[in-house]
């Protein structure tokens, strides 16, 4: 089984993790795990501000974005002896996760929620709620 873990650094995203480590036997020996961070962009004027200094500002930040959101699960999965890849994008988080997970051919999308509710999804927007409305693949929700 193609697992396609989606994390954002949350403690919602910890419990999917966990999730995952406890249940690893309902997912088969043989599963191929991978961790995915998707940074959304920074405003294009404070990109061009960062971006045209010449230093790796804004490359340095999104790498930092990505490693923090994966350095845990990856501790995690270490410890408890699963391997995985890990992979990174930049973009609208829900549809760059479920455009990964169709075009990689993943069996279940893992992904934390925070739970916010109906009211809090219409309001703010909810990775969650993109991840569902555009994935073909089966999304497991922890919560």
């Amino acid at each position: 089984m193609k697992i396609l873990l989606a994390l954002d650094g949350s403690d919602q995203s910890r419990e999917a993790c966990r999730y995952l480590i406890e249940h690893r036997d309902n997912f088969g020996k043989d599963s191929q795990v991978t961790l995915m961070h998707v940074a959304t962009p920074l405003p294009a004027d404070i990109e061009m501000a960062l971006g045209t200094t010449g230093d790796g500002s804004l490359a340095r930040y999104y790498e930092e974005s990505h490693e923090s959101a994966l350095s845990e699960a990856g501790s995690q999965l270490d410890k408890a002896g699963i391997s995985y890849t890990k992979e990174t994008a930049l973009g609208p988080p829900g549809p760059t996760l479920a455009r990964f997970a169709e075009r990689q051919a993943m069996d279940l999308v893992i992904m934390g929620s925070h739970g916010r509710g109906a009211l809090g999804s219409l309001v703010l927007g909810s990775v969650t709620a993109r991840v569902l409305a555009s994935c073909k693949v089966p999304v497991l929700i922890i919560r």
